[in-house]
């Protein structure tokens, strides 16, 4: 638990936590991206079922956990039994409840995404998860230390443990409970240990720190989903610069993986006679030098890129043979 100076500082600290728990990026597929038949398209299409289920349960949990905190700050004190403490302690249980749901559904999304083979109604939670000899080898042994470390730390255990399972079996940390005892030598004792609850901005505190780690790691993924997406799925726009100046859009959308696979092949018709062109068929021919694309429906420069192509002629024929030539 981080420590505060004072109530304004940390009542500071939970109101801008909460108010920048955001969205994942479900990096969708546009119609004519997700017409492709490929594994990558089914893969990238599957992994974003589950951001979109995550993104659900995120907007559920800032619900929850604003409405605890709301509550909290009516309370006069964490001893009180008011409706104001019920409602605190039933939306903090709703808060950690999906915090714990969102790091199975990370799981799902990495068995999804690296195709770890584990069958979607497959109940295994996330620490045996991260045990599987497979799963490594295909999250990679760093990957999984990363995330290992942070799910067995005490922070975590804090949450998953002392609130969930306490909530679930226990007693909770939200309420004071004084139970009386008979000791050894036979007098009647109270139990003190329980007395005391937790501050109610002490246990939002403790679910926030944990949902900002479960953001950090999910946005590291769904960032290789975006990865997977701009180098091998979307479909672009392209303008090829002929060796020329001449500069010439293609009508025709590409896929970014074929386009990368047959750039140096390009041939375009020339419109007129120059040093650069060739004869092929009865016709001049012009091979692109430069090849830009970005991606259809997009403007930003995320999804924007350059192939430069290398070849000559001879090189080009010698490699491929017959070159594709756009236009013939």
């Amino acid at each position: 638990m981080r420590n505060f100076n004072s109530d304004k500082e940390i009542k500071n600290y939970i109101e801008k936590t909460i108010k920048n728990i955001s969205n994942i990026d479900e990096c969708r597929l546009y119609r004519e991206e997700q017409l492709q038949c490929t594994e990558n398209v089914f893969r990238a299409r599957n992994s974003t079922e589950w951001i979109i289920r995550i993104n659900k349960v995120i907007e559920d949990f800032k619900y929850a956990i604003m409405q605890a905190y709301q509550y909290a700050k009516i309370m006069k004190s964490p001893l009180e039994e008011t409706i104001n403490s019920k409602r605190y302690a039933f939306y903090l249980e709703d808060a950690v409840y999906r915090d714990i749901v969102l790091w199975e559904m990370l799981r799902q999304f990495l068995n999804e995404f690296y195709e770890c083979g584990y069958d979607t109604d497959n109940e295994i939670n996330i620490f045996n998860f991260l045990k599987d000899a497979n799963v490594k080898s295909k999250i990679g042994n760093q990957n999984i230390k990363k995330l290992k470390n942070y799910l067995y730390c005490n922070s975590h255990h804090m949450v998953r443990h002392e609130l969930r399972n306490q909530f679930a079996h226990s007693l909770d940390n939200t309420s004071s409970y004084l139970f009386h005892r008979v000791s050894d030598n036979g007098l009647l004792q109270a139990d003190m240990s329980r007395f005391l609850p937790k501050h109610p901005y002490e246990n939002i505190v403790m679910v926030l720190d944990d949902i900002k780690n479960f953001l950090k790691f999910i946005r590291y993924y769904s960032g290789k989903l975006n990865e997977l997406l701009i180098e091998n799925i979307m479909m672009v726009k392209v303008e090829m610069e002929l060796r020329c100046g001449e500069k010439r859009k293609d009508e025709e959308h590409w896929s970014i993986s074929i386009l990368k696979e047959k750039a140096e092949q390009i041939l375009l018709q020339c419109d007129k006679t120059c040093d650069f062109a060739i004869s092929y068929n009865d016709k001049m021919w012009c091979k692109p030098t430069k090849i830009c694309y970005c991606r259809i429906n997009e403007k930003c420069d995320e999804y924007k890129g350059v192939i430069k192509t290398k070849m000559s002629y001879e090189e080009m024929k010698e490699h491929y043979g017959d070159a594709d030539i756009k236009g013939e």
